[in-house]
């Protein structure tokens, strides 16, 4: 269950299946996906495209946005329209070793929520080996999950931490499952 958008498309514009395969369709320039909510059910929902600090990557028109930083560091964060899940993704043009990044949550993380439960989640994202953590705790009578991915480029580093609530009818996991399977390094920033 994700609402699926599909950078292969040779036009900005697109819808996509949000179950299986992606396909596309031209839509004469409004960008829009299907979301399944459940039990075969879908709604619509307008995307848009942040570009800028040397990465791009698709997501919920109705989501919040913020970026804050600077040339050298910088900081996207992104927060689900319900406002139960968010990601932040942040570039670093000092290039910190990714190790060290996924570290370094992990140990926050693990200073808040002693008792949480993790699991290593390398994998490749955006043309890259991302090294990273998948995180379950418990907190405020309900399981979250945090997904941590970290890669480095001769540009820069790029960070992602999305993290979500499991509640019913909540589609967390697919929001920062749609972030991840978007995002992308530009060549020229």
């Amino acid at each position: 269950m994700r609402w699926c958008p599909d950078v292969q498309c040779a036009r900005p514009t697109r819808l996509c299946l949000a179950i299986g395969p992606p396909r596309c369709y031209d839509l004469d320039g409004v960008d829009f996906a299907l979301v399944s909510v459940g039990m075969g059910e879908f709604r619509t929902v307008r995307s848009e495209v942040y570009e800028g600090h040397g990465i791009r990557f698709t997501y919920p028109a109705d989501s919040q946005i913020e970026v804050d930083g600077d040339s050298e560091r910088s900081t996207v964060d992104v927060r689900h329209s319900d406002g139960l899940a968010f990601a932040l993704v942040r570039t670093d043009l000092s290039r910190p070793d990714p190790d060290l990044m996924v570290e370094a949550a992990m140990v926050a993380l693990r200073e808040d929520y002693p008792d949480l439960s993790e699991s290593p989640a390398n994998e490749f994202l955006a043309g890259n080996d991302a090294l990273g953590s998948d995180v379950e705790f418990f907190s405020l009578d309900m399981v979250n999950t945090t997904s941590i991915r970290c890669f480095r480029t001769p540009r820069r580093t790029v960070f992602f931490m999305g993290q979500w609530s499991d509640l019913e009818g909540d589609d967390g996991a697919g929001f920062i499952e749609s972030l991840l399977e978007s995002l992308e390094e530009l060549d020229d920033e």
